[in-house]
């Protein structure tokens, strides 16, 4: 295993890659730390029906985004030929099961041929679009080579694609990585917060000010205003706010401790960990009280 991944999903992401099968995910969900700005880009991305019922809730109020069942329905469309294709929704999480049934049942109301599967993969060789889970726990369901295997050939769609970039949080850093960052414009920048990797000899660059480990160690509470979170596709780690941690919580030998763990990871087992510029901001909202039966204003 390498970063705490299975050989046999490192394998997989290899075949999609060097067959030329790799394509940019049609689905993505930005964790907006402000508007604009993500600290994150979940691909796919869950909450599909909790989206959907707030969606529906607003109906009345005007908007230019059609929601995600019919989103997913004009994927299916563009990559198959036709939105009435079968399809699947294949789940992990049992705890998301009832949402995802809702999901699945609105793109059956508006005409779409979406079934939910919990931990196991359609067999009936007709499903040609699936929504797959984490490809660490995909690849485990039985059935999964004769899926990987229709897929390269062309004849399923995965989204995303079988491909562990999509899986980890590692690919936000890369606008900003020494290596990379000339592939990448200052507006792609500017829609994530600065983002490096915790390697040893690291120089980061946050608001203007470059730093090393030894400074982000010892300053203050108040200005240590950074993300440290791991960035690799190890399952139990990578998802659900797991192995993400606010430095400014941290007394300065508890951030030294988790440093130094952070670079034994990937010097020993190349499991990444990456360390992020804290975004802040607070935005009025109006809310029902439901114990004064009226709308209000907050922060």
């Amino acid at each position: 295993e390498g970063g705490g991944i299975s050989k046999e999903s490192i394998d997989v992401h290899r075949s999609t890659h060097m067959s030329d099968s790799a394509s940019i995910p049609l689905f993505a969900r930005p964790d907006m730390l402000e508007i604009g700005k993500s600290a994150e880009v979940q691909t796919p991305g869950s909450g599909w029906g909790y989206q959907s019922a707030i969606h529906s809730t607003a109906k009345d109020v005007e908007s230019l985004w059609p929601g995600l069942p019919s989103g997913l329905l004009e994927a299916i469309r563009a990559t198959t030929g036709s939105p009435y294709t079968r399809s699947a929704y294949v789940l992990h999480n049992q705890a998301f099961t009832r949402e995802v049934e809702y999901f699945c049942n609105l793109c059956q109301e508006i005409g779409g041929n979406v079934q939910m599967y919990f931990r196991k993969m359609p067999k009936d060789g007709e499903t040609r679009f699936i929504r797959r889970p984490h490809l660490p726990e995909f690849i485990e369901y039985p059935g999964f080579q004769e899926i990987f295997n229709r897929f390269l050939k062309n004849d399923v769609i995965l989204e995303p694609c079988p491909s562990l970039l999509f899986d980890q949080k590692i690919s936000v850093l890369f606008p900003f990585h020494p290596k990379l960052r000339e592939y990448y414009s200052d507006a792609i920048r500017d829609l994530f917060p600065e983002t490096y990797l915790v390697e040893r000899g690291a120089l980061f660059e946050f608001d203007d000010q470059t730093f090393n480990l030894q400074d982000i160690c010892t300053l203050s509470k108040s200005r240590r205003e950074f993300i440290l979170k791991y960035g690799g596709a190890k399952s139990g780690m990578w998802a659900g706010g797991k192995a993400v941690y606010n430095l400014s919580d941290c007394s300065h030998d508890t951030v030294a401790s988790m440093i130094d763990n952070a670079l034994r990871d990937w010097e020993d087992r190349r499991m990444p960990w990456v360390i992020q510029k804290r975004v802040k901001r607070k935005y009025p909202i109006t809310f029902l009280d439901h114990i004064a039966g009226e709308l209000k204003e907050a922060q």
